[in-house]
């Protein structure tokens, strides 16, 4: 439902509630990689990619090496340095040769002297898939129009490094059956035996399609989930980046800390939703995957105990990790069976790790059904607005809900949202319309748009910096000298290095007012470290 990646960057609900594309409320999607190794072996057939334009060559075996003094980028077991990519000197362009002519640059696998191949994955039947878990009003637009706009108005101001940018497209159907490793593996033969891409945008559903993307000498840039990856994932993946969020590590440290500041510990009464009396009891809703567990367990568990609200084993809920769309029901009887083992156990407190705003979507329907108002515990992934908006949510159950906020299109009304527009966003939003006709009705859609956008134009500025040879290594260190200097038009504030391939840079304390019925930030906004 929430779309922000493994599937989604906005809202999915359940068709597939961790996957990738902007920050919205999608479905339910798989959380975490598959067991099965996608293939990314490379034919020697050239791409079709764009008439009249050559196609880049066949890839040499990519690097896969980490950065050294690199903390939370090391490389992972196993891997090896490509020394005739990685660290074999290459003449300067236009340098002398032996024969005393020039001798060309070695470029990397989607790059020609002409073009440069990016492949993108989009959402189709998003719509259709949230209406039939009951959130119609979540909606995604037209996402190929958007990507389609954004491309075309790099190209019309000179394309990148020289070259045309040529986009592959390769859609997601909310509504397929099909595992998702298959659907996975569909994508990846796409973009890197087919067309041999140079880098891809967006999203799959596990964490194979990131192994077998830049196992095949591509570069994965993605801003579909809300929330995914921690700095485990981030190691493990060196040539990975996800914008328009934090890691998991960053984002529960941060939430704890917005909890504790906001008072969300006070006593409650689960018959009411009102505040009570007594002492909080606190319980917790989480995916069963190492991308959650890990900072589960070091971070949050943790910083929760040392604000004196330790959570029982049995008061933690780990939802399995979907492999399809066929899981759906399954999932959300586990979900309904945990919120009456919470409220059997006097749980008054449920903090919701969601992804995509599927896990709030069930649970709130299993506590409504059983009379059940605990005060919540939220973050941007929890979709309070865009789910309320949607009529799935009552604005009883969010009284009191309180969290982190990192995406302001997307956790706020527009009007409220519309301030934290930066010169980006504008730009964004003209482009769509101008090339489109495009104007959103939900802040879910424009989440999705923002995020197409900040893809496509990061990419553009980090290769025309990157200098005369295009490879994954080079493009990699281009992304990482990015600093704070790109502004993004679905952040308040940016920021890309060595050692953080998440770009959120700024937190807010998050909160429902039921007055105004409506999600709100108090405060200034937090640097998250």
């Amino acid at each position: 439902m929430l779309t922000r990646g493994r599937r989604a960057a906005g809202l999915a609900v359940l068709a597939a509630a961790v996957t990738a594309c902007g920050s919205t409320v999608q479905a339910i999607a798989p959380v975490t990689a598959g067991t099965e190794n996608l293939s990314a072996t490379a034919p020697a057939a050239a791409p079709t990619g764009d008439a009249g334009l050559a196609g880049p060559a066949v890839p040499t075996a990519p690097s896969t090496r980490g950065d050294a003094g690199n903390p939370d980028l090391a490389p992972t077991s196993g891997a090896t340095t490509d020394g005739a990519r990685g660290g074999g000197a290459l003449p300067a362009a236009g340098g002398p040769s032996s024969g005393g002519g020039t001798v060309p640059l070695h470029q990397g696998v989607g790059v020609t002297p002409t073009a440069l191949y990016v492949g993108v994955t989009y959402t189709t039947n998003g719509d259709a898939a949230n209406a039939a878990v009951g959130a119609a009003g979540v909606t995604h637009g037209d996402e190929k129009a958007d990507i389609a706009a954004v491309v075309a108005d790099i190209n019309a101001h000179g394309g990148v490094a020289g070259r045309k940018l040529v986009a592959v497209y390769h859609p997601y159907d909310a509504k397929s059956t099909a595992p998702y490793a298959t659907q996975d593996q569909a994508a990846c033969a796409d973009f890197t035996q087919d067309h041999h891409v140079f880098a891809v945008l967006g999203a799959g559903y596990t964490d194979d399609f990131t192994n077998c993307v830049t196992r095949a000498g591509a570069l994965h840039i993605d801003q579909g989930e809300i929330i995914y990856p921690d700095n485990g994932f981030f190691r493990q993946h060196p040539d990975y980046f996800n914008i328009g969020t934090l890691s998991q590590d960053r984002m529960m440290a941060a939430e704890a800390a917005a909890l504790v500041r906001m008072d969300y510990f006070h006593g409650w009464n689960t018959a009411t939703g009102q505040p009570g009396a007594g002492r909080a009891k606190v319980g917790i809703i989480s995916f069963d995957i190492p991308e959650w567990e890990r900072p589960l367990t070091h971070v949050l568990l943790p910083a929760l105990a040392q604000a004196g609200h330790p959570v029982a084993a049995q008061d933690i809920y780990r939802v399995p990790n979907p492999g399809g769309t066929a899981d759906t029901g399954r999932i959300a009887a586990g979900i309904q069976s945990a919120t009456l083992r919470f409220r059997q156990d006097g749980v008054t407190h449920v903090i919701i790790l969601d992804t995509t705003g599927g896990l709030t979507l069930f649970f709130t329907g299993a506590a409504r059904s059983q009379r059940y108002f605990p005060r919540l515990g939220a973050n941007s992934a929890t979709g309070m607005q865009a789910l309320f908006d949607s009529g799935v949510i009552t604005n009883n159950q969010l009284a009191g809900a309180v969290g982190l906020g990192w995406l302001p299109i997307l956790d706020l009304p527009a009007a409220q949202g519309d301030k934290y527009a930066t010169s980006a966003t504008r730009h964004c939003l003209q482009v769509i319309k101008q090339r489109t006709g495009q104007t959103f009705d939900s802040t879910n859609a424009a989440s999705l748009a923002l995020g197409y956008c900040d893809q496509l134009y990061l990419l553009r500025a980090a290769v025309d910096r990157a200098g005369p040879v295009l490879d994954q290594d080079t493009g990699r260190a281009a992304l990482e000298a990015i600093g704070s200097g790109f502004t993004a038009a679905d952040l308040p504030a940016f920021f890309l290095s060595p050692t953080h391939h998440d770009s959120a840079r700024l937190g807010y304390d998050l909160r429902w007012n039921t007055q105004c019925q409506c999600a709100q930030y108090v405060g200034g906004a937090h640097v998250i470290p």
